[in-house]
């Protein structure tokens, strides 16, 4: 079954790794029968998983039980990783990218959006903190005024780009470097 895991904490041992999420165990083994890597693992070593994150993951619960040193029967509940669900090419196919909407979890698109007008606001500020900067140096600096006695900003050098937004507005924009 799906599970959404947040995890708090993680253990290892020679055979498989333990996800922690508060009081609860979710394991996987590191490698199959066969000695090659499990698939669980192989994506945990890709992706590097660390506490604090929110995976999803296919488990298989099973009601297992042991006796302990005192001869106490102890009942738990086994919990074992198949695989993540991830935007790796190689999750099984049936398998493919959840989309996460319960009790105020965003899909990874919504994160997206809010990340990418976060980042034209900060743009924009940026933006705004630039005309500033260039407007007091021509001030300060250049002093150079027009006929109007206003100062002519195209003069300044510019860091970044300038290109107005609309016609008539010299506002000037930063453009996103390409890697």
């Amino acid at each position: 079954m799906k599970k959404e895991i947040k995890i708090t904490g993680i253990e290892s041992t020679p055979l498989k790794i333990i996800l922690l999420q508060d009081k609860l165990k979710y394991n996987f083994w590191i490698k199959k029968q066969d000695g090659t890597e499990t698939k669980a693992y192989q994506q945990f070593q890709k992706f590097r998983f660390t506490a604090g994150d929110v995976v999803v993951a296919e488990v298989v619960e099973q009601e297992k039980s042991f006796v302990n040193e005192k001869g106490k029967d102890i009942a738990f509940t086994d919990r074992t990783i198949k695989f993540f669900y991830t935007m790796d090419e190689d999750t099984p196919q049936s398998h493919q990218t959840p989309k996460i909407e319960a009790q105020g979890v965003q899909t990874l698109e919504a994160d997206i959006d809010v990340l990418e007008e976060k980042i034209n606001a900060l743009t924009q500020k940026l933006n705004n903190v630039q005309f500033a900067v260039h407007a007091l140096w021509a001030v300060l600096i250049q002093g150079d005024k027009d006929k109007e006695n206003k100062y002519e900003l195209h003069k300044i050098p510019l860091i970044a780009k300038s290109k107005p937004e609309e016609p008539n507005q010299n506002i000037p924009t930063w453009e996103k470097p390409q890697y």
